[in-house]
């Protein structure tokens, strides 16, 4: 009846809007983080197992063994590079947080550090160390390696830190946890999304019928997600209307990410065809391992096992109910 590109958009919207319930639910209801990590767990579970026997056993069945480890290695290897960006930028922002919450006297910043050599020079014992010990607790902060300079005897001046702290002094900004966290968890769900929207317009690109536990897994985890997301912004000062605008443009993206990769893929061959489904796989492997389970495992500790197996089996009982 339709094309199937909009079939293919269809299920990729069905799998993503849930970032729009999460955003909503985030803003006007406070749940609690254990909660929400033991259905994180759970989905992880079902996303595995789909993961298992959906899309490896269709890349495997379309091009065999060795396109489909070489998709798998390319997808985890591509995620993991993006995961380390992405880590890196929320440590950086986390010195930056740390240093605006740090008050150093400007006006006196100076002063305070020539008397402290000066006093550090004339002191040779324990005073000298207790002056040097305030000229690193105000200046060198993070163990910024890199970009520090030798100023006097035994004091160290993180250049890197000191420019920040004029910045943030002169700006006068403030940078709160929540509002890097939620840019964080917003980055990473336009990353984790894209190989999902991927995997669900490549299923349709195969014929077969859509995976109602791939499905239902990619929406339980964007939901959870977004709402994690939707409450830090709130709590960052972010307004209804800019919080839903933003999770709405994800969901739009994901779902453009399902129609592109179904456009792109329908006329290759088997063998990038698995390729591709294989790159999916690693990818959301490689999600599963360094972003759900670790942050959800803070909460969940003796019940992460549990719940996990439990949403595992629950993804084999719905693998065998699907949409034609």
């Amino acid at each position: 009846m339709f094309p199937d590109f909009i079939y293919a958009s269809f299920w990729g919207f069905i799998g993503t809007f849930s970032l729009i319930i999460g955003s909503f639910l985030g803003y006007y209801f406070n749940i609690p983080k254990k909660i929400l990590a033991s259905f994180t767990i759970f989905s992880a579970g079902i996303l595995s197992s789909a993961v298992c026997f959906e899309i490896l056993f269709e890349a495997y069945s379309y091009g065999g063994l060795a396109p489909t480890v070489y998709g798998f290695i390319i997808g985890a290897f591509i995620f993991t590079i993006f995961d380390i960006v992405i880590h890196h930028l929320n440590i950086k922002n986390r010195k930056l947080k740390n240093l605006s919450n740090n008050n150093i006297n400007f006006d006196n910043g100076y002063n305070d550090f020539n008397s402290s050599s000066n006093s550090s020079s004339n002191n040779k014992n324990e005073n000298s160390k207790d002056n040097k010990s305030n000229i690193l607790n105000n200046f060198y902060k993070n163990g910024d390696n890199s970009n520090r300079l030798f100023l006097g005897k035994g004091v160290l001046f993180s250049l890197k830190n000191a420019l920040f702290e004029v910045y943030a002094h002169k700006s006068k900004k403030e940078y709160n946890k929540y509002q890097v966290e939620s840019f964080i968890i917003m980055i990473g769900v336009i990353l984790d999304g894209i190989p999902e929207a991927i995997a669900i317009g490549l299923l349709v690109v195969i014929g077969g019928p859509i995976s109602l536990a791939l499905v239902l897994s990619i929406l339980i985890v964007n939901l959870f997600e977004s709402l994690s997301g939707s409450t830090d912004m709130k709590l960052g000062g972010w307004n209804k209307k800019s919080i839903l605008l933003i999770w709405s443009s994800v969901t739009i993206l994901a779902t453009i990410s399902a129609t592109l990769s179904f456009i792109i893929f329908s006329n290759t061959d088997h063998f990038v065809l698995s390729i591709a489904l294989g790159i999916a796989a690693g990818a959301l492997i490689s999600l599963i391992a360094d972003v759900m389970l670790p942050e959800a495992f803070k909460e969940t500790h003796e019940l992460t096992g549990l719940l996990m197996g439990l949403g595992f089996l629950t993804s084999f009982i719905l693998s065998h109910l699907k949409f034609y």
